[in-house]
This record gives structure tokens, sequence and C-alpha cells, in this order.
């Protein structure tokens, strides 16, 4: 049932109000109420005379004990029972009132809140139900009786004061707000990230934080401390930037005030151009070397080296040689004139005695025989040869150092009675011709032989 209450002040009845055994004539004027707090009673006033008043009821046709009320603001109070008619309907004005009574209009902005105003609720569903077009449901509520709020725009949405954020962080729980994780496609909107540019960045201390600090260009600023790699730090779990170059089969081309790749070759090698070593050019073109070619220099106050350095003396063309004390140089090297001072040492520092009646192998060697001294005398007249060669008595790859290559009385050195030969010299005068064969005597006959000879075995 809807209360309303209407003004009376001033309404017009259609009809004239006669007090029983009082004759009054029809009068037009209105009827009014009487103004006195303590009286609720109509009176006629007509014709502008002084007041008359009377005490009258606005009663039921049927029941003569339904009569109209008003109250102390001295409005009559009517019920609407039944449904308005149709059409425009002018009620006048109408009081929302509470149920005690009192009236619930909203006070405005930034005033004192009235005694009663409107409450609105909302619902708590386990599962919410889902609407459909057209039709209306409560504001939902979670179990703790807040409200449940979807924020969907696709234009820019302003948020000012604290935003806390509760409930799980799962992409479940995000997916109005949130890019598709993978590689699948973009949603139409997206929360936008921004940053701020400040001339001088913030020094932030425990636990603090702010906006992304991006550079005058909009560029995100990223603080390289966490690259960078300590010295002699485990490989293992190290995060760096990666210094690139670019491979190419020859020198590339570069232009002045441009940024580049630095330049490998296919094998790997870093391409550098020594143009100046600790800032001064170095020296090039030494003699008749290419233009390429760095000059070397030994300084005057070189430390000694722990290790020599392979040198050899040469006049352009023929470098010398040296060898160990306990060598023995060879005619094959080349010769290095000095002053021996003060005794040389024997060249040929091996010897074997030769005693012998019928042909012999007398000596096998590792590399070749250089024979420095020889001295042989024989009893009786016979044919003496010395040869070289493998196997048996020098059989296999025979060849003639002095004599001929078979034991006859046609080959050979012809040999008188006690004659022989000797031959003596500071330096080799007679080699082997192949390394790892033996030296062998060949004799004609069964006479004693008897001497020496004085070789050494060399490479």
């Amino acid at each position: 049932m809807i209360i309303m209450k209407l003004a009376l002040r001033f309404v017009a009845l259609g009809f004239a109000l006669l007090a029983p055994g009082v004759a009054y004539a029809a009068c037009s004027s209105p009827l009014s109420v009487n103004a006195g707090p303590a009286l609720q009673n109509f009176g006629i006033t007509c014709d502008g005379s002084a007041n008359a008043y009377a005490n009258y009821a606005i009663v039921d046709g049927a029941n003569a004990g339904n009569k109209a009320s008003v109250n102390a603001s001295l409005a009559l109070l009517t019920a609407q029972t039944g449904a308005l008619p149709a059409g425009a309907n002018i009620i006048g004005k109408l009081d929302l009132l509470g149920n005690a009574g009192g009236a619930m209009d909203a006070a405005g902005q930034n005033v004192a809140s009235p005694a009663n105003e409107l409450l609105i609720g909302g619902q708590f569903n386990t599962s919410p139900t889902t609407i459909t077009n057209g039709n209306m449901s409560p504001l939902q509520l979670d179990n703790a009786g807040n409200l449940l709020v979807n924020i969907k725009t696709a234009g820019t949405l302003t948020v000012s004061g604290t935003v806390t954020v509760t409930g799980v962080s799962t992409a479940a729980n995000q997916t109005n707000v949130q890019a598709v994780v993978g590689g699948g496609t973009a949603p139409a909107s997206q929360n936008v990230v921004g940053g701020q540019y400040r001339v001088t960045p913030l020094v932030l201390t425990d636990l603090q934080s702010s906006a992304l600090q991006l550079g005058v260009g909009g560029g995100l600023i990223i603080d390289p401390t966490n690259l960078t790699i300590t010295d002699a730090s485990t490989t293992a779990g190290q995060r760096g930037s990666l210094t690139m170059c670019a491979t190419t089969t020859g020198n590339p081309t570069y232009i002045t005030a441009k940024s580049d790749y630095c330049s490998l070759t296919t094998a790997g090698a870093l391409r550098g151009d020594l143009t100046s070593i600790a800032g001064t050019v170095p020296d090039t073109n030494s003699g008749n070397k290419s233009a390429g070619t760095l000059r070397t220099v030994l300084a005057t106050d070189q430390p000694n080296l722990t290790t020599a350095l392979n040198v050899r003396l040469t006049d352009g063309t023929n470098p010398s040689v040296f060898t160990a004390s306990a060598g023995s140089a060879l005619t094959t090297n080349a010769a290095l004139v000095v002053a021996v001072s003060p005794n040389p040492t024997a060249v040929c520092n091996s010897r074997i005695a030769i005693n012998q009646t019928a042909s012999a192998d007398i000596l096998t060697s590792t590399n070749k025989i250089y024979i420095c001294s020889i001295d042989l005398v024989i009893a009786g007249a016979e044919q003496v040869s010395i040869i070289e060669g493998t196997g048996t008595v020098c059989a296999t790859g025979t060849a003639a150092l002095w004599g001929g290559t078979t034991a006859d009385a046609t080959h050979g050195m012809p040999f008188g009675v006690n004659g022989g030969f000797s031959k003596t010299a500071e330096r080799p005068f007679a080699q082997t011709l192949t390394a790892g064969d033996h030296l062998c005597l060949l004799k004609s006959g069964s006479t004693l032989l008897a001497g020496a000879i004085w070789y050494t075995d060399h490479t």
C-alpha cells in the first residue's frame, strides 16, 4: 500500500456544505482548513465576509464511520489501495517513508547524512547465475560481503588511490586483463604498463617500489648490475651480454662515424689492425721484406732469456752448424772459420783394431761411418779391399770404399810382402754412403793383415 500526503490548503470542492438547521446560500468559495494548531476542522468562507466555522467530515457514503483523516501538518491522508487508472495520473507530492515513518530523502552532496536512507543490498551465490539479455539480477557478493566487480573497458581506465588485489594470482582470475600465453591470438584489450622519465633517477632502499624508469626517448632503462660477470667466476649460471662479430671471407669496408660489427675470418679469428701500440705507430718494411712486416728490435736492456733462442750464424747463403762438444763435425756442414784454442777436440773419437787372416765384417754402424785415419800392413803378397754393405761380410748392397767388391787375385789393392798403406787427417776424408751399413775387409789370401781405423758414427 502506498501512503500519500496531499496538501489540501486550497482544494476546490464542487458541492455546498450545509450545517444542519442553519440556512446558507450556495457558496462557490473554496473550502479551506483552519490554520489553528489545535483545531483540525473544515471551515467555509463565503463572499470574503467574516469567517463562519463549523465541524464537517468527509465520510464514506455507505459507512459514516469511515472518515478522512488530517495529520499535524494539516494534510489530508489518503490511501491508494488499487491500481491507478490508465493514462496520465497527477498525484502531486509523493513522500517515501520508512518502516518507522521517517522520510528517506537524500540529503545531497557534502551535507550531513539524513536519519533514514535507502539501503542497497547484494546477494552471495556459490555459483552466480548466468543472466540473459534484458533480464536483471541482484548485485553479486562474495562470502565475505564484498561486491564482485568485473572491469571491462575498451578505452582508458583511470584508477586513483591505492588498489589492493587479493586472491590467487592465476591466469584464470585474470582472463580479461592479460595476453594469451604462448602462440595464441592477442586479446583486443590489454593492460598497458607505463614508466616514468626522471632527469635524476630514483635511489630506492630495501622493500621500496617505484614506476619503471624510462630514458628521455621513452626506452626502458635496465640496470646492468645483474648482467656484470665477475672476473674468474664460474661459467655455469652466468648472465651477460654477448658481443657478436660478422664473419666474412674478406676485409669489410667501414664508413666513418658509423657503428658496425667486429670482423671475423671464416676460421673464427678476429681481424685487427695494429695501427698503433701504446699510442705509437710501429715501424714496418724492414730491408727487402713486404710493407706489412713488423720490424723487430732487441732492446739493449733486454733481460737474459731463460731459454736460448735458436740462432745460426750465416754469410747470407751458408748457415753455420753447431754441435755438442761430444759430437763431430761432418764434411757436409758449412765451414765456420774459427781460431781453435787451446787444442782442438778429436773429430774421430772411435777406433777399431785390425788383425785378420781372412775376409771379415769389422764394424757395424747406426748412422754413417766417417773415417779420419786408416793404417794397414800385411805379411804376404795379397789383394786387399775395404767395402760397405749388409748381410754376411757385406754381401748385400755392396759398395767399395777402397779396392774392389770381390775377394780374389784380380780385385783389390795389391799389397806386397810386409807392405800396406797409411792415411791420417784432422777431419773425415772417407765415409760410407748408406746409413746403417757395415764396414767389411776383403782378402785374397790367408796371410796376416794388421792395423787400425779411427772413425765416428754420425748423421
